[in-house]
C-alpha cells in the first residue's frame, strides 16, 4: 500500500480528532489534532444576554446597542473526546491561595506560562507583525464583551481555553516565534466565525429575530442541522418578564490538521448525554431585536423601586 502524504510532525492529512489512525490503529499525535479533540465553538447573541437578571454587570446598554441583533465570537473550546473539560486552577504553593494580582476566574487553564492578560498589546499590529496584525481591527467587530472589556474576553478565552488545546503546544511548530499559538488559535476562531453563520442558518429556516415571535429550542437546532449537518447546543437567560431569551448556540467540532475543524454530532458528548442546552424545551425561545431596557444592575434596582 503506498505511503499517504504527510503533514508535517507525521500527520496524515485525513486525520481527525477522537479516532484512531486507521494505518496504525492508535490515537494520533497530539501535535497532530489535540487530544482535547471535542471542541464547542461558541457564539454570543450579545442582545439577548442583556435580558438576564444579572449578578455581574455582563452587559452594558452602549455596548449592547452598538452590537445590535447579530452573533459575535464567544470562544472556542477544546474539550475532552466525552465532551469534558479539565481544568487547572493555578494556585500560590506556599499559601494555598490564588496568585496575588490575578483575577480568581481568570485563574483557569491548562499552561501557566502561555497565559497573560493583555490581548489587546499582542494583538497589536505592531506586536503581530504582518501575518497576523489584520486580526485585531477584525476582532473589534466580531468578537465582542457585553460589558465592552474586549481585552479581557480575549485574554480570558485565551489563557482558560486556547493552552488547553496540545496542537497548539509551542514544540508542535518547526519554528515557533512568540505568540504564533495565541495568533493561530484567534484566528482558527475566525475562520469558523465564517463559516458557521448562525443568523444566516435562522434565516434559511424562518426563523428571524423579534420582540414579539417566538420559537420553539427544537426549531433553532434544526435550523442549525439543516445548515451545519448537526444539531448545536441552545442556550437561553430568563427575563424578569419569565421568558426566555437565546443568549448563546454552542457548535461542537472535531479537530482536523492545521487547526481547522469539522462539525460534529453533539451526540458524542458523552458527559451530559449530547449537547447541554439551557433553553427550556417547553417553553418559547425570544430571539429579541430590541436590547433589555434593564440591563444593568442599577437600571434594574431603579425599576424595582420604580414597581414598588
Amino acid at each position: 500500500m503506498p505511503s499517504l502524504p504527510q503533514t508535517p510532525f507525521k500527520c496524515p492529512y485525513y486525520a481527525v480528532s477522537c479516532t484512531l489512525d486507521p494505518s496504525t490503529s492508535k490515537p494520533y499525535h497530539e501535535c497532530c489534532v489535540s487530544t482535547n479533540g471535542l471542541a464547542i465553538f461558541s457564539q454570543n447573541y450579545t442582545l439577548g444576554l442583556s435580558y438576564k437578571t444579572p449578578q455581574h454587570n455582563w452587559t452594558i446598554p452602549s455596548v449592547v446597542q452598538d452590537i445590535g441583533p447579530r452573533f459575535t465570537i464567544h470562544g472556542l473550546w477544546p474539550n475532552d473526546c466525552r465532551g469534558g473539560f479539565n481544568q487547572t486552577r493555578w494556585l500560590n504553593e506556599t499559601l494555598g491561595i490564588p496568585m496575588p494580582g490575578t483575577p480568581n476566574y481568570d485563574l483557569h487553564g491548562c499552561s501557566q506560562t502561555r497565559s497573560f492578560q493583555n490581548a489587546a498589546e499582542v494583538l497589536h499590529p505592531s506586536v503581530a507583525g504582518a501575518k497576523f496584525g489584520w486580526l485585531l481591527p477584525l476582532l473589534k467587530s466580531i468578537w465582542r464583551a457585553g460589558d465592552g472589556d474586549d481585552n479581557w474576553l480575549w485574554s480570558h478565552e485565551w489563557s482558560k481555553h486556547g493552552t488547553c488545546a496540545e496542537s497548539l503546544k509551542p514544540e508542535c511548530y518547526e519554528k515557533y516565534s512568540p505568540y504564533q499559538d495565541f495568533y493561530e488559535y484567534m484566528s482558527a476562531a475566525v475562520e469558523l466565525y465564517v463559516k458557521l453563520d448562525i443568523m444566516k442558518a435562522f434565516h434559511a429556516f424562518g426563523v428571524y429575530a423579534s420582540d414579539e415571535v417566538g420559537y420553539t429550542r427544537e426549531m433553532l437546532n434544526r435550523a442549525h442541522e439543516q445548515m451545519f449537518g448537526f444539531p448545536g447546543g441552545m442556550q437561553c437567560v430568563v427575563g424578569r418578564d419569565g421568558k426566555q431569551y437565546l443568549s448563546e448556540v454552542w457548535t461542537y467540532l472535531l479537530e482536523k490538521p492545521g487547526h481547522s475543524y469539522s462539525v460534529a454530532s453533539p451526540g458524542l458528548v458523552t458527559t451530559k448525554g449530547g449537547a447541554y442546552q439551557s433553553c427550556k424545551e417547553d417553553q418559547l425561545v425570544f430571539i429579541p431585536w430590541t436590547p433589555s431596557r434593564a440591563s444593568t444592575t442599577n437600571e434594574l434596582m431603579k425599576q424595582s423601586e420604580a414597581d414598588d
